[in-house]
């Protein structure tokens, strides 16, 4: 099915399945607000029975801001205000074939009703209807929602351990922690896998593993003297690198003594892997085996390790199977949780913002699915659904169960070219299957953001066969809504091209290509980028707008620099700052993964234990303090001062306990001058700004749930552990 251009205005709004492809900066919020206008006046559907939803709570904010104000307008515009700026409304109104008065008494009432409004996150729509459905649902009453699971799932590990580790026997304990030696970095292991993904292989009992793996051993130990004697033999030339020669024997003690059950350690992965074929092949010297005008380098290789006549497979499938044990491992604690987490969560009545969507999807499939789907559609008319891209399997269904009939609206937006990121979390075939199942598609074509000549380059960069891989996702391009003259940029008064592409010069190595796993080539591309962000604020750069508009030079605000994880943005800005250029982090990043909030929580250990002079040590030494190493060596051999610190110290105790930890941690940032210090660091504006954030959300939880002084450690800690778990953070933990 084509594509046919979306006007918010003109297009005729549709039952069924409607498929909008924006593109960004086509306007999506506003096409949004002009359709729930249209819906609530020309079809009459009470702006209560209309569903919008989206996938932040900034977004459902902004949307019902737009659609109030929308609403407003329209009705301005009706009653003969000058002051509607907006001529699309007044457009709108032109070609609506109603009676003014009634369009008038449609507009009052959805603007009496506004509050009321279907505007949610998709969690907050899940949880809606869980809660006031419940019976339908087969769900509990006043369940809470949490986004903190990791308290209850790390009680789920640590009793995985306990039942499936810590009561066995030595040897099998030191092979199942060879990889992942406590239950932190277990379920770290597998933290990120989402509850409906499919995993591969097959769930492994581990004593099934275990053995196989005992057995396999035995057969390694028979042959391992024999493999060891060929290999050495071949040590007197040079077909084996001499790293490979210099190490051969300590590998081979390691591995031999494991094997012979002389040592419980696990092998290391250089030791267990020295006997294998693939192990072999890796060691051998390659300028002794260059191609020649018979055979390629590998094939040399591989007839000369034919001619050892080496029995590698006994120490192949050992490797293999080694590995498949920390597989079988992290498959089992994966599918305890995927059980116990919902049994935990429904025993203290709580619900996870993942497991609403699964709690609402299975609920469409169950015994009363149809009492539901019927509540549902008698309660809302018409859902729109923003930024579809990002929408997974579970939300597609939810929405296709109710909404996707020829008595109900359901208009689904969103950019097909976004939905291709897996690290979004979305799904690309949940979206075309949707794409399928429209009965009509459409496409955004103005694009009111970008200059012209970058619209073209952008459109000329993907109009292409299959320029997204997959056939059933092409590219629309978009046309300029804005004029040639708002916002070119010129230097020494010509016209520069809108959109460059850079590629890094030959590295200095001998093949002249840079290494993927070095930092030298990301060095690199940060220090010319900084350097292009020089010359264009102190160069004769100029922004260029409409004629009756002054020209100025390009300001640090005028640029924007993307990348691809947090740590990547912390060294730009770091870069900058050294070059003299002023910048803002904008993170998703949560501020427990601050290297400030793990110096708090060092910084409170202390004070919590006021009389531990190790621990006051460990604060100590946090730049916070502004000891070199000289003259913290000096504090801590000084008695006279080392008592006058403990006094404090103690006294700091004393006013958590009597007054709690904001209070007692202005004190003590006052009393050792900590934002003296820090202020003539680099970076001292975020650092002071971590500081004060991680706080404050400490605090917060202090007052929420009661803490201690010990609870409230544990928590921090806590915190800072799920931050650096996971990629992303809630919206108010975010840099």
């Amino acid at each position: 099915m084509d594509c046919r251009d979306f006007d918010p205005v003109t297009t005729e709004l549709s039952k069924g399945i409607s498929l909008i492809e924006a593109s960004a900066g086509t306007g999506k919020t506003y096409t949004i607000a002009m359709l729930v206008l249209r819906l609530v006046v020309e079809q009459d559907v009470p702006i209560d029975k209309v569903l919008v939803v989206t996938f932040t709570k900034a977004a459902t904010e902004e949307l019902k801001d737009r659609i109030r104000s929308r609403l407003a307008d329209a009705k301005r515009a009706l009653t003969g205000h000058a002051d509607v700026t907006d001529s699309t409304i007044s457009k709108w109104l032109a070609q609506v074939n109603l009676p003014s008065e009634l369009v008038k008494h449609r507009l009052d009432l959805a603007l009496l009703d506004i509050d009321q409004a279907g505007i949610f996150t998709i969690h907050g729509f899940c949880q809606r209807v869980l809660r006031e459905h419940a019976l339908a649902s087969g769900q509990l009453f006043d369940a809470e929602l949490t986004d903190d699971l990791a308290t209850i799932k790390q009680a789920c590990a640590d009793d995985f351990w306990r039942r499936h580790i810590q009561n066995r026997a030595a040897w099998e304990i030191a092979v199942l922690t060879k990889d992942l030696k406590s239950p932190d970095a277990l379920l770290g292991s597998i933290n990120n896998v989402s509850d409906d993904a499919l995993i591969y292989p097959d769930e492994q009992s581990l004593d099934t593993a275990l053995a196989k793996l005992k057995q396999l051993a035995d057969i390694a130990k028979t042959k391992l003297a024999v493999c060891t004697q060929k290999v050495d033999a071949q040590f007197t030339g040079k077909s084996f690198k001499a790293s490979y020669q210099a190490t051969f024997t300590g590998h081979c003690s390691e591995l031999g003594e494991w094997l012979q059950g002389n040592a419980l350690h696990f092998p290391s992965a250089e030791a267990l892997s020295l006997l294998t074929y693939q192990g072999l092949l890796d060691g051998l010297n390659g300028t002794q085996f260059r191609s020649n005008k018979t055979q390629t380098g590998d094939e040399r290789k591989a007839e000369f390790l034919a001619s050892l006549q080496l029995d590698t497979k006994p120490f192949d499938d050992l490797a293999a199977k080694a590995q498949e044990i920390t597989v079988a491992l992290r498959r089992s604690l994966l599918e305890i949780l995927r059980v116990e987490l919902d049994k935990q969560l429904e025993q203290i009545n709580l619900w996870s913002f993942d497991n609403l969507i699964t709690h609402l999807a299975k609920a469409l499939h169950g015994e009363r699915s149809q009492q539901l789907i019927g509540e549902l559609r008698q309660r809302f008319h018409a859902a729109l659904i923003d930024e579809f891209q990002d929408t997974d399997n579970n939300q597609w269904h939810i929405f296709s169960s109710i909404f996707a009939v020829d008595s109900h609206t359901l208009v689904l937006v969103g950019d097909p070219k976004q939905a291709i990121y897996k690290f979004r979390g979305a799904d690309i075939y949940s979206y075309l299957e949707a794409q399928a199942q429209a009965q009509h598609r459409y496409t955004l074509r103005n694009n009111w953001r970008s200059h012209p000549h970058l619209v073209v380059g952008v459109n000329r960069l993907f109009q292409r066969e299959q320029a997204f891989l997959l056939p059933d996702i092409a590219f629309n391009p978009t046309q300029a809504a804005r004029s040639e003259d708002d916002g070119t940029l010129h230097h020494n008064g010509k016209e520069i091209p809108p959109m460059m592409l850079w590629q890094l010069p030959e590295s200095g190595s001998k093949t002249g290509f840079w290494q993927a796993n070095r930092s030298d080539a990301a060095q690199a591309i940060r220090i010319a980028v900084v350097n292009e962000i020089v010359e264009l604020l102190n160069g004769d750069y100029k922004l260029q707008f409409q004629p009756d508009i002054k020209n100025r030079k390009l300001q640090p605000q005028d640029i924007a620099i993307l990348v691809r994880a947090n740590k990547h943005a912390r060294e730009y800005q770091e870069t900058l700052r050294l070059a003299g250029v002023p910048s803002v982090l904008n993170s998703t990043e949560s501020v427990f993964a601050s290297e400030e909030a793990g110096y708090l929580h060092i910084l409170l250990q202390a004070v919590a234990h006021p009389g531990d002079i190790n621990l006051i040590g460990q604060a100590l030494a946090l730049s916070w303090f502004g000891f070199d190493g000289q003259s913290l060596y000096q504090t801590l051999n000084n008695e006279f001062e080392m008592d006058n610190i403990l006094a404090r110290f103690l006294g700091y105790y004393q006013t958590w306990q009597k007054v709690g930890v904001m209070t007692m941690m202005q004190v003590l940032l006052k009393q050792e001058k900590v934002a003296a210090v820090l202020s003539k660091s680099m970076l001292a504006e975020r650092r002071l700004t971590n500081l004060q954030h991680t706080l404050e959300l400490l605090q917060q939880a202090v007052i929420d749930e009661y803490l201690g002084i010990h609870k409230t450690l544990n928590w921090l800690k806590a915190a800072i552990t799920k931050a650096h778990d996971n990629a992303g953070s809630t919206e108010n933990q975010q840099l």
